[in-house]
């Protein structure tokens, strides 16, 4: 795995040397009491070693049958053609884990509480920090029960009542609409690329499980 890359200052230079030397330490110590014969670190080692050998062989797969700036392009124009007329949602979401806590943060929101301090106060999504605001997204970018809501509101409405998701008790309100602006090809290159890269993995490991006999 490779570790996130950090300005080279002096002070993170230190740290990840000291990190070098507190596992070469550790690793020792660990040999030293004979544990890379034990049962835990043999079921570790196992489990790592088949997870490498999965990913190197989608990787070998990727590498066969690259994607060329012809997938990218037809798959870019599909993806234009789908979204010519959509809209995109401003939306901000507070999140709770029971209804009761949602119908608790409702009243104060129709008492006149601003939804921003709600949701700092009582939301239990990272959201939270930018007082519930999700940014603009598409219908498919958010969770079906509250999109299903969110598409028949107006601009600076908010929910009637509580929406239950696997998430929690959602609390939304819509703070504006507009047409969705198609990027150019040139933005959206690599997150096309990466996007036809994700489901060409898919589909091959699909393919492989279809085509493995498994015997229980």
């Amino acid at each position: 795995m490779n570790t996130p890359s950090m300005p080279a200052t002096e002070e993170n230079q230190a740290a990840i040397k000291n990190e070098l030397i507190a596992r070469e330490v550790l690793s020792q110590k660990a040999l030293e009491l004979g544990l890379e014969t034990s049962e835990a670190f043999l079921s570790q080692m196992a489990q790592f070693r088949q997870m490498t050998l999965a990913e190197m062989a989608v990787q070998d797969h990727l590498k066969k049958n690259p994607i060329t700036e012809e997938d990218v392009q037809k798959d870019y124009e599909r993806q234009v053609e789908l979204l010519k007329e959509a809209t995109e949602y401003r939306v901000s979401s507070i999140v709770v884990l029971s209804q009761e806590a949602a119908l608790a943060a409702l009243q104060r929101l129709k008492a006149g509480e601003a939804f921003e301090l709600v949701a700092q106060d009582v939301s239990i999504e990272s959201s939270k920090a930018m007082g519930g605001d999700l940014g603009w997204l598409l219908p498919h970018q958010i969770i079906p029960m509250v999109a299903n809501v969110v598409v028949n509101m107006q601009p600076g409405a908010l929910v009637t009542a509580p929406i239950q998701s696997e998430r929690g008790w959602h609390l939304v309100k819509l703070q504006a609409i507009r047409p969705y602006e198609i990027p150019s090809l040139a933005v959206a290159r690599d997150r096309v690329r990466e996007g036809l890269v994700q489901q060409q993995r898919a589909i091959y490991i699909q393919q492989r499980i279809a085509q493995a006999r498994i015997v229980a």
